[in-house]
């Protein structure tokens, strides 16, 4: 699909959080990053669910190598028109007129131009991109969000179909080499993408300045929580590691650099922090959807004489104008330490970054759109946004 704006490609992510045992996972890694944000940050023995994270391959022209939420590029064939009559007999017919019952954003102010901008295509964007993020979670886990195409009031029922795993292979790659076969696919087995069980959560924007890699993203983050913990694993073309990871224990193996985070996967983690009960988060995220919908991020990278940060909108030193003509000087510079310039500012959102596992992020504002404060050192006080 074209681009929103020039030099950035449009993707979706999909963050899931999947039931887990209450009481055992009080022994994992985890505690050491208890002990070096102190008593505010939940124990690891609260959560009762974990999040899917994959490690790409160390080949990919992107990231290589990081873990991050499965995901992907948009195809032309998520806005395919034949959709429509596979949604439909999933869909109550009073309410499919309109984004096939997806319920409607009440707020519109600063809504993410990828949902907004005029397309001449067959689903509406809200549709197609839910599509777009359910594809590309089999494609890279095996984990397929759908329900049956005649009863949707059933759980998902992506527990079945990766019992055969042979067939799921097969599909899997049929999909890979060409996204129209997603909906062959769900056309043969009877059901259709849960495309509403999945809640608009954020919207990233790669950084205009990005030396590590020449390719610019717009990404719309899902998230989706399930009752079951499902089979996950990877098709060791695009990742090479599937785990299941509380929150807490994510963000302390990037801490102890036994993997890699890029920064929006730091900062969504974080924010589930807030959160350590599936239904809680559940109720949140649907909640938060539904009146705030998705606003864009741009990150502002700036040099300082001792380290890199990336600015977020809110900060003081964040030029707001950014965000919304999508351009910025190639390279930003100043002379003074990244502890200076925090010294200047009363409102941070911001990352710190010294080397490529020794990022702080600080947060002393409150994110637009309704949503979670992120733990960080300036926020562990501050309530989450419940």
């Amino acid at each position: 699909m074209a681009a929103g704006l020039r030099g950035w490609r449009e993707a979706a992510t999909l963050v899931i959080a999947a039931k887990s045992v209450v009481g055992r996972v009080a022994c994992e890694p985890g505690t050491s990053f208890l002990a070096a944000h102190g008593p505010d940050w939940p124990h690891p023995s609260l959560f009762d669910y974990r999040v899917l994270l994959l490690r790409r391959s160390n080949r990919s022209s992107f990231m290589p190598g990081a873990m991050v939420f499965p995901g992907g590029l948009v195809d032309e064939a998520d806005f395919s028109a034949a959709w429509k009559p596979l949604l439909s007999r999933a869909c109550d017919s009073s309410k499919c007129q309109q984004n096939f019952g997806l319920p409607p954003t009440q707020w519109k102010q600063d809504r993410a131009p990828l949902f907004t901008r005029d397309r001449s295509v067959g689903l509406p964007a809200e549709v197609a991109f839910r599509i777009c993020a359910i594809r590309e979670t089999f494609e890279e886990s095996g984990v397929l969000l759908t329900i049956p195409m005649e009863d949707p009031l059933m759980d998902n029922c992506h527990n079945d179909f990766p019992k055969d795993v042979a067939k799921m292979d097969r599909w899997r790659q049929l999909i890979w080499d060409d996204a129209t076969n997603f909906a062959r696919m769900c056309t043969t087995l009877n059901c259709v993408p849960d495309i509403w069980a999945l809640h608009e959560w954020s919207d990233w924007l790669t950084p205009a300045y990005y030396p590590v890699s020449p390719n610019r993203y717009d990404t719309v983050f899902f998230i989706t929580c399930l009752k079951n913990l499902p089979s996950a694993v990877q098709d060791n073309t695009e990742t090479f590691l599937v785990e299941w990871l509380l929150p807490t224990v994510a963000l302390s193996r990037f801490e102890s650099a036994s993997l890699w985070l890029p920064r929006p996967q730091i900062y969504e983690l974080s924010r589930l922090c807030r959160i350590p009960s599936l239904e809680l988060l559940q109720n949140f995220s649907k909640k938060r959807a539904a009146q705030h919908g998705t606003q864009r991020w741009l990150p502002v990278i700036l040099h300082a004489t001792d380290g890199i940060l990336s600015l977020l909108p809110g900060d003081d030193i964040y030029p707001e104008w950014a965000s919304r003509s999508g351009e910025v000087d190639p390279k930003l510079e100043c002379s003074l330490t990244m502890t200076e310039l925090r010294a200047k500012s009363h409102a941070l959102h911001r990352f710190e970054i010294r080397e490529r596992h020794t990022i702080s992020l600080r947060c002393s504002v409150q994110p637009g759109g309704g949503h979670l404060v992120p733990f960080s050192k300036e926020s562990s006080q501050n309530p989450s946004h419940l």
